[in-house]
């Protein structure tokens, strides 16, 4: 016997008592092998069931146990077990555990189960059969079932599977129709009808179909129109008000369960003359026992991402406020305590953004004139003092400019000489002119001169222009050559984020973490925020100059980077850890709404 078929049938039973909370099947054979089947998978008092089973099997009698002694009403305990008897030579035997509040509700227990013996799988001649001769008895009707099976799986979403399972199961059981329902909330709405694509909510039959199913979940059991006789006492009200309204004949309605939750109903319908036997109804009751789980598992997949959503926040709420699941309880108390406890408690609220040191003030000496580069004498990281030769541009042609406009010079000197020898005024004056021009323009050369060779303005360090490798380079008046920086005297550029820029203020004091040196941090001080944002690494960011308050004993280089972090008050850890989240979801609000 397949113990997988024992566990979806124990999965229906105890599905379908109220109260049950754990089953346990203990199979016998003649050779002494044991077969057990639980449900669920982790049955609670799982020892104390098999025991029970065993007494029943032992005695050949009911065993019904009471342990409520010592609790409340409303928390009765008590096992029942059954013996059955399959052969000659294998023993089974049925256990089940459950609460209630009415001690009589074991004698409705019992009774139920002995109602689901009926459909008990049993195996003989190497054939899986439900205890009859019918023709869809044996393999045929776990070819049926695999068949059927085969078809929901294939299905790519839950109106198809609706509409193909119930045309296949109209086929197979030859029926004149067959609905299926699936439960939403307290109510079932149909969900597929044989032959049929499309069907209309607010039609009569739909709702005579749908109350029908409901009628047969609501019971928690399978129920046949007319009755057989021999079936324990069902209602069939709303079965009977189908049959009449709408011309049916015989009816049978069995409910889908799956973990013990209604999913819904499978509803056949024949000619009156052609009512359903007993191992057909049996067969149905596998049927939906096997096609329930892949029933709910195609409906949830159909949904979209809201819907889904919904219907775990409902099962959460559900597994909240009901009895047990003391995880459920405890996880999100724990939560909204921890919760409530951060907005409660103030922590210091820093703004963090990347900084760079720089040098106080920033001098670059650039070329005075055109011409090429002839020595250098110092390199980036170099100290010079002020007035120290950095290095000097090529000066040969204004060389050569100078001695000319000297020997001009001179001849004009002798020829003024002259002039005045012979007191020509008109001469005299033209050649005083000229000696003027002269003396000018030796002076623009004199002062050309001075100016290739380049010093140093300040005592400072070099800090970029490594001119070494580039001596006879040509350069043009105003081109870059030298940046000069204060030996120790810093500024810290810090680059703050446009979403934090409403929290920086001139004065604010912080610290400076610096990548080369993270075992000392500096304190600083905001002095200027500037106005207009720039783009730094893809982000917009507002830069701020901050000093240094005490940089003594540090080594420090222009150049430095690191993680400043500015003191801006105190607010609730709860508000510092979600403003970020927080400012995207107004910011998103108001962009979707207005």
């Amino acid at each position: 016997m397949s113990d997988a078929i024992l566990h979806q049938w124990l999965e229906a039973q105890c599905a379908g008592i109220p109260g049950v909370r754990s089953g346990l099947l203990h199979l016998t054979t003649g050779d002494g092998k044991r077969s057990i089947v639980q449900w669920p998978e982790k049955a609670p008092r799982l020892a104390e069931l098999l025991k029970a089973a065993q007494l029943a099997i032992t005695h050949r009698r009911l065993l019904v146990r009471d342990d409520s002694e010592g609790r409340d009403a409303a928390s009765r305990a008590a096992i029942v077990a059954l013996p059955v008897s399959i052969d000659d030579e294998s023993q089974l035997s049925l256990a089940v555990s459950f609460t209630a509040a009415d001690p009589e509700y074991s004698k409705r227990v019992i009774a139920a189960l002995r109602a689901g013996l009926a459909s008990l799988p049993r195996h003989k001649d190497g054939a899986l059969t439900t205890g009859t001769s019918d023709a869809r008895s044996g393999g045929q009707g776990l070819e049926i079932l695999t068949r059927l099976l085969a078809t929901a799986l294939s299905q790519e979403n839950f109106k198809s599977l609706a509409t193909v399972l119930t045309t296949e199961i109209a086929t197979l059981l030859h029926c004149d129709r067959v609905s299926l329902g699936f439960r939403e909330g307290r109510q079932t709405r149909l969900a597929g009808l044989s032959n049929s694509a499309e069907h209309k909510p607010r039609q009569a039959l739909v709702e005579a179909l749908t109350a029908a199913m409901d009628e047969a979940i609501d019971q928690h059991a399978t129920i046949e129109f007319p009755p057989p006789a021999g079936q324990p006492g069902r209602i069939h009200l709303l079965h009977r008000q189908l049959a009449e309204q709408h011309k049916g004949g015989a009816i049978c309605t069995v409910p889908l369960f799956t973990g013990g939750e209604a999913i819904g109903a499978l509803l056949l319908e024949r000619p009156a003359n052609r009512a359903f036997s007993l191992s057909e109804v049996e067969l149905c009751e596998n049927l939906a026992s096997f096609i329930a789980p892949v029933v709910r598992m195609q409906h949830e997949i159909s949904q979209n991402w809201l819907q889904q959503n919904w219907r775990g926040l409902k099962r959460f709420g559900h597994r909240l406020f009901s009895r047990g699941d003391l995880l459920y309880k405890v996880v999100p108390l724990t939560l909204l305590l921890l919760a409530g406890a951060a907005a409660t408690i103030s922590v210091p609220f820093h703004i963090t953004a990347n900084a760079q040191v720089e040098g106080a003030v920033q001098r670059i000496v650039s070329a005075p004139g055109d011409g090429f580069i002839e020595t250098v004498h110092v390199r980036p990281g170099d100290h010079v003092k002020k007035g120290q030769l950095l290095l000097q541009l090529e000066d040969d042609a204004l060389e050569l400019e100078r001695r000319k406009l000297e020997g001009e010079l001179a001849q004009l000197k002798s020829a003024y000489g002259g002039a005045l020898a012979s007191r020509d005024r008109g001469e005299l004056s033209v050649v005083l002119a000229q000696i003027e021009e002269a003396k000018a323009r030796l002076a623009l050369i004199e002062q050309q001169l001075e100016k290739v060779r380049l010093t140093a303005p300040f005592d400072a360090v070099v800090i970029d222009g490594d001119l070494t490798q580039a001596l006879g380079a040509p350069v043009n008046e105003g081109d870059k050559l030298l940046t000069l920086a204060p030996e120790n005297d810093f500024r810290v550029i810090v680059d703050i984020d446009e979403h934090d820029i409403r929290f920086a203020r001139k004065g604010q004091p912080g610290r400076l973490t610096l990548t080369a040196n993270p075992r000392q941090p500096l304190d600083i001080e905001i002095r200027q925020i500037t106005p207009m944002a720039q783009v730094k690494e893809s982000a917009n960011v507002f830069p701020a100059e901050a000093r240094i308050v005490d940089a003594h004993g540090t080594m420090l280089r222009p150049g430095m980077v690191g993680v400043a972090r500015i003191d801006a008050g105190e607010r609730s850890l709860l508000w510092v850890a979600l403003r970020r989240s927080i400012d995207w979801l107004k910011f998103r609000l108001w962009v979707w709404l207005g």
